[in-house]
């Protein structure tokens, strides 16, 4: 379901890809995560016209060569440089950690009983660039912010 939701929310995001080439869309996994296990359900969809590719990275370096990166609990201590480099490189920014978009991530999915939903953490998203639709704001939970 996580993987429905990180297309879902990409399809109802706006942002620069003028930097990234070719006709790929860079979702890229920093840190361990629950998306490992599903790579392949994300690999091959559309987003914006383009096909998504998923990677992995291992710095926050390599940031901003992604489109969207969906952030692990492990990069904890390193997610002040990370929403840094993606504010400056124009990635949206996605996790699945308890409070990562009270922080600056831009969308958090969190599970609410036995339901899936998500926080969003609109300035950050500004900050970046990027535009969430009036409907991804109605559907999520908006968050407070702070630096880092």
């Amino acid at each position: 379901m996580k993987a429905g939701f990180v297309l879902n929310i990409a399809r109802f995001a706006r942002w620069p890809l003028a930097g990234l080439e070719g006709r790929e869309i860079p979702l890229c996994l920093l840190g361990e995560g629950s998306l490992d296990t599903v790579t392949e359900l994300l690999e091959g969809h559309l987003v914006r016209g383009r096909t998504v590719a998923v990677h992995r990275i291992e710095s926050v370096e390599q940031v901003t060569s992604c489109a969207i990166v969906f952030i692990g609990a492990a990069m904890d201590e390193q997610l002040p440089q990370i929403c840094a480099a993606a504010e400056s490189g124009s990635t949206l920014t996605m996790s699945d950690s308890d409070g990562f978009a009270d922080r600056c991530v831009m969308i958090n999915i969190v599970r609410e009983g036995l339901r899936l939903t998500f926080e969003v953490n609109q300035r950050s998203a500004l900050r970046a660039r990027i535009q969430l639709s009036s409907e991804l704001l109605k559907l999520g939970r908006l968050t407070d912010w702070h630096d880092g």
